[in-house]
């Protein structure tokens, strides 16, 4: 892990035709703007998922970004 990035380096390289899982355990305060779906929240099985709520508010509590949308550009 990096201010830049998070790298993923496996042990031995993944043959094309293989399919393997990576979990990320990911944590921000505020809990706003990126939303897990998962059996362990009580949500369905077969229907985990992430979504993001960015639009004009909630972006920059899980990455960074200027997140005013009134703030214009010339």
């Amino acid at each position: 892990m990096t201010d830049d990035a998070m790298v993923i380096t496996f042990v031995d390289p993944i043959p094309t035709e293989e399919t393997t899982s990576v979990y990320v355990w990911y944590d921000a305060e505020p809990k706003e703007g990126l939303y897990f779906r998962t059996r362990e929240l009580g949500y369905a099985g077969g229907d985990e998922h992430v979504w993001t709520q960015g639009e004009t508010h909630e972006a920059r509590h899980w990455y960074p970004s200027f997140d005013y949308p009134n703030g214009r550009f010339t």
